[in-house]
């Protein structure tokens, strides 16, 4: 049943009757008596720009605090300083995306009033639902409107939600929203950060002991966190970074093969497909990608097309290639070589390394480490399913040329993208030195040359046992100081590179390492301080998806490291 309101929508059409029903306890009836009676919560000005006071909050694309936030899509802020009212100036604008408010109240009745205005680019029309029901449809605000949406909402939960979805090819804009509510109700936290009331890294007698059935436990609790806060696009990226989707997709596809879960390696080979359906003529990829790229002005010249952000994705293709069926293996494969020939070999100097070549706009033609070690990942992985004997040859070149970055007390010599220059890493940089000590690793699983083996070898483990090593600066005997978020969103990885190297022989004290830093990730107050399961709306969640993805392969390859599986390499 559809009916009007009384507010001017032109052709737009509310959904909601009387009263609808979404899940257990929720229901939703239109606004637009003007006789309800409450009071007001909160009000939100969405945008960077604005008066702040009075109850109302600035809230741009970037704001994280636990009791609201923008969860299961990309938004970003759009403003339009030309424009005399200040309601109609700026805002957040996206393709589909939901916004949450906690509330204490699941039962009392709420007013949720939302604000829509067109943006600088296409705009309407616009859905809207209310929790899980869909309370209108095609909305959309001319040029110079703002249009008033207001609804009744009992959520039976502990949010009230609203989630804005744009027709194909358009962007919803949105400028403000207020929550009015029933006497004595307040906001409530919905997105929970870090414990910080606990020990940052106890000693580790006091860490539970990690079994086989603990492991599993937390490689499912990881991947269902991945497969529940994937974004609305299927993918993993708030920022719209292929880089940011690779670890998420190769821990659903580790945990699906270990724990017998097909749906969680669909998921990540829906996202691969979309990947590869977006290799250009030349073998290359964009670094980042548009809501949709087959609409007008999605399809704009990429300003990043670098070999080390690309290099994370076709590391996963060609992980992934291993375990998928004979159709898309033949297809991501093609699209691998492709890669390689055009555009990866080419750019390999004649010592091992290879530059990152376009980077925001700019185009680098130095070596560069992190480029280097996804390349040579990714051509050694392909060497196995083509035997292409250039492949081998570049992979040995460059895996030597990284070994020799490895300083004999574990710190790293580490040449940046954008200079002709080395700079000193610590071990611990992990922001940094993780893929090249990643490459490491992989290529003494997967090499065929002894020699090189040694070679990959022993340069990890002076990465691990050097005077200045990972060993030395570990606290409590088996983790690291804590940093930004994007590096330690790879600190939670770190557990799955060390686990690779104790499923060979190694020391008995690295196996017991390596349990001891999965405990400390099994708590799920200490893994939110680096992004592990949190929300993405939360104060710690910027890089959640692609630190919960490390920390999967950590939980998958500690997995393996106990009980002996074999399989693909996680």
């Amino acid at each position: 049943m559809t009916r009007r309101t009384g507010l001017a929508l032109s052709a737009a059409t509310l959904l909601v009757a009387a009263s609808a029903f979404g899940s257990a306890g929720f229901e939703v009836t239109e606004a637009d008596t003007g006789d309800w009676a409450g009071e007001r919560l909160i009000d939100i000005d969405f945008g960077l720009n604005g008066p702040i006071g009075g109850g109302t909050i600035l809230w741009g694309a970037a704001a994280r605090e636990p009791r609201m936030g923008w969860t299961d899509g990309r938004v970003q802020d759009f403003a339009d300083m030309r424009r005399r009212e200040h309601d109609l100036r700026d805002g957040i604008e996206g393709v589909d995306a939901r916004f949450s408010i906690g509330v204490t109240q699941p039962d009392g009745l709420y007013r949720l009033t939302v604000w829509l205005a067109d943006t600088l680019r296409v705009t309407g029309p616009v859905s809207v639902e209310v929790g899980d029901v869909r309370v209108a449809s095609d909305i959309a605000p001319e040029a110079g409107e703002r249009r008033a949406l207001r609804w009744l909402v009992r959520p039976g939960t502990d949010r009230v939600s609203f989630r804005l979805i744009a027709a194909p090819c358009g962007h919803f804009g949105v400028t403000a929203a207020r929550l009015e509510g029933p006497a004595g109700a307040g906001l409530a936290v919905i997105f929970p950060g870090a414990d910080t009331s606990a020990v940052q890294v106890p000693p580790a007698d006091a860490l539970p002991p990690m079994t086989e059935e603990s492991l599993r436990n937390q490689l499912r609790r990881d991947a269902e966190h991945l497969m529940a806060e994937r974004l609305s696009d299927g993918r993993f990226s708030a920022h719209g970074a292929w880089y940011e989707n690779s670890f998420p997709v190769r821990a659903l596809i580790a945990a699906g093969e270990l724990l017998n879960e097909p749906a969680w390696k669909e998921a990540a080979f829906v996202v691969l497909d979309g990947f590869v359906s977006r290799q250009q003529a030349d073998g290359n990829w964009a670094s980042d990608y548009g809501e949709a790229e087959e609409c007008p002005n999605e399809g704009t010249p990429p300003v990043s097309a670098n070999l080390a952000d690309i290099g994370t994705m076709t590391l996963a293709l060609a992980i992934a290639a291993d375990d998928s069926d004979a159709a898309r293996r033949e297809t991501w494969v093609k699209a691998l070589v492709h890669y390689a020939d055009s555009v990866s070999l080419p750019n390999q100097d004649r010592y091992g390394g290879f530059c990152n070549r376009t980077w925001q706009n700019h185009d680098y033609r130095f070596p560069y480490t992190v480029a280097t070690a996804t390349q040579v990942s990714t051509l050694a992985a392909l060497y196995r399913h083509t035997g292409n004997p250039r492949y081998a040859e570049a992979v040995a070149r460059g895996t030597r040329w990284l070994a020799a970055q490895v300083l004999e007390d574990g710190r790293i010599a580490f040449a940046p993208h954008d200079r002709d220059a080395v700079k000193l890493l610590d071990a611990t940089h992990f922001g940094d030195g993780y893929y090249a000590m990643e490459t490491l690793a992989l290529v003494a699983v997967w090499t065929e040359d002894d020699a090189l083996r040694r070679d990959a070898d022993a340069a990890f483990d002076r990465w691990v046992s050097g005077k200045s090593g990972l060993r030395s600066l570990a606290l409590e005997g088996y983790w690291w100081p804590m940093g930004d978020l994007w590096a330690d969103s790879k600190l939670a990885g770190v557990p799955a590179l060390l686990a690779r190297r104790a499923r060979r022989p190694s020391p008995p004290w690295l196996r017991e390492m390596v349990l001891r830093q999965m405990a400390w990730l099994d708590d799920d107050g200490r893994a939110r301080r680096i992004g592990v399961r949190c929300s993405v709306a939360s104060q710690r969640g910027e890089f959640a998806l692609a630190a919960t993805g490390f920390a999967g392969l950590s939980a998958a390859s500690a997995l393996k490291m106990q009980t002996g599986f074999a399989g693909i390499v996680e």
